[in-house]
């Protein structure tokens, strides 16, 4: 008997110790990089200890079916841990719904992220897997009292009341909501919950399980938000506010009817351009217009295909509605290919993978391209991978340039791309060069990059001998920093994920005056910089981005959480009160109103109806 009654008093412990393990692991595991609330906070655990009690009820009522359920969702919940510590490791947040669809596009890039697993995620996971086999051999030994139907009802009905009123408490601890134009909305535990559009502080206020589960449940529930006059009014009547101007700068028309070639580089981050490396781009960085605090934040699933779509509109990606490349039937006609064409230009863009790879052959297309050319479907007999066959190759090189008639042609590299060890790129390319003893990672790293600085090299010279390097603009942005190299801040002597986004933009000619521009901006002031440096006329109200050279710039970069850094502060949060308020407000609202208006461009799908 008294070993009946230990086992029924020992299983509940086991249940409650390998559910809080998991959740209260990962989160102290982001508290420092979070820092968004005390890991003392109420809430979290309040909704942790909610679903134990689920998982217990369950149990007692039908232990076959209480087991089977335990341990399906203690296992899914461990794998679940360890992806979002991956997860926020690389991309400074947690995931959401859609990061999963892009996901499934990168499965071939497992072995790099399990590569990742440090001592803290080991040690998690043994831990849960030793309590989830002790619970689950006690559970098949122990025999639960037989409860007659009555008092099942009963336990039932106190069960439910108990869940509820945890679940009504750990609500009412999230404190005072503030009115969603608040400055400090975003810094808000109550507001941040019932958005939910902000993944690390949602998972922080919530738990593992209440942010799994609510996370599922929000971006069902946005699905079923439609274009209203309402989105549509509320844009118009922001779009309306900016008064943004046209005004004519210094650098107004200086590329008028020049052609356009941008390249966005894949992981080219700014600690690879040394004159040893990559010299080319190394000396383009020197003689050409370098924007030296430029930053490439992602907004959802899918960094390079966010910073494609921010490079290319001006806009950025949601980040927990669906990926941007679902978006295929939308209107862009206000995108650098929709103008450019509309003022002459052919415009194609180009790339090696399939086209079925985020979409591209149908999402380019309503980006406003007329081609784009996934090479991989078409030129089945070269390895595009190598970055160098874009302009080796006869006919891809055409699909790059055109004599005929002014043309704007964008170019995604692939040879940096992770993995950096076993890649089979690096086997069958020269690594003397850059072989760093003992290393194979940064050898690696610093091959494909010299890789990519020669395709670099070969474009230049090709656009020389085919006479049209005087008439070519070269623009080159990075897609996003080196998350895919074990230790970027090594390199980088940055330990922020956040500022770790401060990458590569530089713009080209073989006629150009060198220029540092010191002035903060991001990828999505890209294209209304390009409009009015070619002289293509434009609606300035329309872009998240400003032209960084008018008065009307916004001279600071934004990330997903809300946070946000100009030269005067990078600011974090309410821990960061350290500046004038009155700043801090007015930088704020301005952040908050570009990622609430452009979520709703996107999703009622704006350009379609303004006029």
């Amino acid at each position: 008997t008294m070993k009946k009654i230990n086992k029924n008093i020992l299983i509940p412990i086991l249940i409650i110790l390998s559910t809080f393990l998991l959740d209260t692991g990962i989160r102290l595991t982001l508290y420092k990089e979070i820092r968004f609330v005390s890991y003392t906070y109420l809430p979290p655990y309040i909704f942790t200890l909610s679903y134990t009690l689920i998982l217990l009820l369950i149990y007692y009522l039908k232990p076959k079916l209480g087991k089977i359920t335990y341990t399906i969702f203690t296992i899914i919940f461990t794998i679940l841990t360890i992806a979002q510590i991956l997860h926020y490791k690389n991309f400074a947040r947690p995931f959401t719904v859609p990061d999963i669809f892009a996901g499934v596009q990168a499965v071939g890039y497992a072995g790099y992220l399990l590569k990742q697993v440090d001592f803290s995620m080991i040690a998690i996971t043994i831990t849960e897997i030793l309590l989830i086999i002790i619970t689950i051999k006690l559970m098949n030994k122990n025999k639960v009292p037989q409860i007659n139907k009555k008092k099942k009802i009963s336990i039932t009905l106190l069960s439910i009341i108990l869940i509820i009123f945890l679940r009504t408490l750990a609500y009412i601890s999230l404190g005072t909501k503030v009115d969603n134009n608040a400055w400090n909305f975003w810094d808000t535990p109550k507001n941040v919950y019932i958005e939910y559009d902000n993944p690390s502080r949602s998972f922080i206020i919530s738990g593992l399980y209440e942010y799994s589960f609510r996370d599922v449940y929000t971006y069902f529930r946005d699905l079923k938000k439609e274009k209203s006059d309402t989105n549509i009014e509320e844009i118009t009547k922001y779009v309306n506010s900016l008064n943004r101007t046209t005004e004519p700068n210094e650098y107004t028309n200086i590329f008028k009817d020049k052609n356009l070639i941008m390249i966005m580089m894949e992981s080219i981050d700014n600690w690879l351009i040394t004159e040893e490396t990559m010299p080319t781009l190394y000396n383009i960085k020197k003689t050409g217009i370098n924007f030296t605090q430029r930053f490439s934040p992602t907004f959802g699933g899918g960094a390079t295909i966010n910073s494609e779509f921010s490079g290319i509109t001006g806009i950025y990606a949601t980040v927990t509605d669906q990926p941007i490349y679902f978006y295929d039937e939308n209107d862009f006609s206000y995108s650098i290919p929709s103008l450019f064409k509309t003022n002459g230009y052919a415009v194609n863009s180009v790339h090696m993978n399939n086209g079925s790879f985020y979409n591209r052959s149908n999402f380019h297309k309503a980006l406003g391209f007329e081609n784009h050319y996934a090479l991989s479907d078409i030129i089945k007999d070269v390895n595009f991978q190598y970055d160098t066959n874009l302009i080796k190759n006869k006919q891809s090189y055409n699909y790059i340039v055109n004599k005929d008639q002014k043309f704007m042609t964008f170019i995604t590299t692939y040879s940096a791309h992770l993995p950096y060890t076993h890649n089979e790129l690096c086997k069958n390319l020269d690594t003397t060069k850059f072989t760093v003893k003992n290393d194979e990672e940064t050898t690696c790293i610093k091959t494909l990059a010299n890789e990519t600085d020669n395709f670099i090299k070969l474009l230049i010279e090709k656009l020389k001998s085919d006479n049209l390097l005087e008439d070519t603009i070269i623009v080159l942005y990075a897609d996003h920093y080196t998350y895919g190299y074990s230790d970027t801040s090594k390199q980088t002597h940055i330990s922020d994920k956040k500022l770790s986004q401060n990458t590569t933009f530089v713009i080209w000619n073989n006629n150009i005056t060198n220029q540092n521009i010191d002035i903060v901006n991001s990828t999505v002031d890209i294209p209304p910089t390009l409009f009015n440096m070619f002289g293509i006329e434009y609606n300035p109200n329309l872009y998240m981005g400003t032209d960084i050279f008018s008065k009307d710039h916004d001279a600071f970069a934004y990330f997903n959480d809300y946070t946000w850094y100009s030269s005067e502060l990078y600011y974090n949060g309410s821990q960061d009160n350290t500046k004038d308020l009155t700043y801090i407000k007015e930088i704020s609202n301005k952040v908050n109103n570009k990622i609430r208006i452009n979520e709703k461009i996107i999703t009622s799908n704006f350009y379609k109806y303004y006029n």
